[in-house]
């Protein structure tokens, strides 16, 4: 999964307002209005869409790096439990060839 970019989001917000700003500041005719507002709502929706990948990948990586820690711990929680284990077996005399 390709990380979205937090470069790409911002301009597309900056030219999302800019969009919005023209469409309040000039006098347009009906069809420039019509066609600038097409085009703000098609922003709306890329931003809206952008944000929300950007949110899920965070929460996947979140996810997997949860899962990597918890992995680790596990690993040295069994290395902790078969080196007590090992220096247990060397104290008995006798058995398990200690």
């Amino acid at each position: 999964m390709v990380e979205p970019d937090i470069k790409i989001e911002k301009k597309l917000q900056s030219s999302t307002n800019r969009l919005k700003s023209l469409l309040t500041d000039l006098v347009l005719t009906n069809e420039e209005k019509t066609f600038l507002n097409r085009i703000y709502e098609k922003n709306l929706a890329v931003l809206s869409l952008y944000k929300a990948a950007r949110q899920k990948h965070a929460g996947e990586l979140k996810k997997l790096s949860s899962a990597r820690l918890q992995k680790e711990v596990s690993q040295r929680s069994d290395m902790h439990k078969k080196s007590k284990l090992s220096s247990f077996i060397k104290k008995v005399p006798g058995s398990f060839g200690g």
